[in-house]
């Protein structure tokens, strides 16, 4: 999940929701309060509800662009509750590219064009986003390009309301840090425009506390910044609890809100939720795929060892290693290297350096996460020491 998170904005459209302050009549939808509904259903994963929504919805306003581009919406929640399948990729694209043919017709109505063409923006960000998630940067930079203009219309102040900040927030922040943290990627961000920490945060902030239909995927994402960049943990940890006591059924914001109380010593919080998504998997609830266990039992490994139940932790991290069917082994082979560099350090600490040792080297046979194998090559120095020093 934290690759379309940490690289996605750099060609993403400017958000979901955002508006002009000029000709407000023309970007005020209709029913608001219904597209805000349906949104609810989305966050919860609700989609029969959503789809007899969405269709009354379109039904009462063909003349609109917003109930189109809520699809977008939609298709893009259902595959974030499993982000490493590829399942949905292909559908996700061609939907885009059906959705931008559609908003293409309002082309001819003065009224809605404007707006029309601010989806179309958006929808380009969406599959820039998927090429990055699957590292195609290439297809990724084509389709950010042709979002640039609605980044800088965010930047600028044309698009001066809350909501306008989850696009600029997301685009401020990442194109400040990026080019600092992988120097290759800088050709690529020549055309635009310049980052800026501190008001990409200010601008998500704002847009989660003050925005309208941007303000829960604002909200999403100011906590995952928070957590994983800023190791603002606690502010992460209140953000994705409210979040998942808003959306129970959502097992992306669980699944956070679990990595986030192990994170902070909250081992009895976290075991409840482990459990809590465990329980749904075994029960065959919708979201909650089989494979996913491997996740939860590295989660258990991290929550056992943090209460010095090494056994437990162990039994864990051997479970996340049994193999998966088909591309799935590959797609979340890197919660296998996590759980194998657990199982090394919990051996060492234990002193037993042989099988630490075996379980950082197989580290090395595998692909490289997160500075994977820079750790595990510290940990064998680090034995290798003390074993000569003996």
């Amino acid at each position: 999940m934290r690759q379309w998170i940490t690289l996605a904005v750099l060609v993403c459209a400017t958000g979901l929701y955002a508006a002009p302050t000029l000709n407000d009549d023309m970007w005020q939808p209709p029913e608001k309060e219904a597209l805000l509904t349906m949104l609810d259903h989305i966050y919860n994963l609700e989609f029969d509800a959503y789809r007899q929504a969405h269709v009354r919805y379109q039904t009462a306003h063909p003349d609109r662009p917003e109930g189109l581009f809520i699809d977008a919406i939609a298709l893009w929640m259902r595959i974030l509750t499993d982000i490493y399948n590829p399942k949905y990729d292909g559908l996700f694209v061609t939907a885009l590219d059906s959705l931008i043919d559609e908003l293409e017709r309002f082309d001819a109505n003065p009224e809605v064009r404007e707006v029309a063409e601010f989806y179309i923006n958006a929808a380009e960000g969406f599959k820039a986003i998927m090429h990055v998630t699957r590292e195609q940067w290439f297809y990724a930079a084509l389709a950010g390009r042709k979002a640039i203009s609605g980044i800088e219309k965010a930047i600028d102040g044309r698009w001066n309301i809350a909501d306008a900040g989850f696009g600029s927030g997301l685009y401020l922040y990442y194109a400040d840090i990026i080019p600092k943290k992988y120097p290759l990627l800088k050709p690529l961000l020549l055309i635009y425009p310049d980052g800026d920490k501190k008001r990409g945060l200010d601008d998500l902030k704002r847009t989660a506390e003050k925005g309208l239909f941007a303000r829960g995927v604002a909200a999403y994402m100011y906590s995952v910044i928070l957590y994983t960049r800023e190791k603002r943990i606690s502010e992460a940890y209140e953000i994705m609890t409210d979040l998942s006591r808003s959306y129970p059924v959502n097992p992306i914001f669980l699944m956070w809100r679990t990595s986030m109380a192990i994170s902070l010593g909250k081992t009895d919080t976290a075991l409840t939720l482990a459990r809590r998504y465990e329980k749904r998997i075994r029960e065959g609830a919708p979201f909650y795929p089989a494979h996913k266990m491997r996740i939860v039992h590295f989660r258990y490994g991290q929550i056992y060892s943090r209460m010095h139940l090494y056994d437990k932790a162990l039994a864990h991290y051997q479970q996340a290693l049994e193999p998966l069917s088909g591309p799935m082994e590959e797609r979340l082979e890197r919660y296998k290297v996590y759980a194998l560099l657990q199982m090394g350090y919990i051996y060492q600490r234990l002193k037993k350096y042989d099988q630490a040792r075996r379980k950082f080297e197989q580290v090395l046979d595998m692909r490289d996460y997160q500075n994977s194998h820079r750790w595990a090559r510290n940990r064998l120095d680090a034995i290798q020491k003390r074993m000569q020093g003996k």
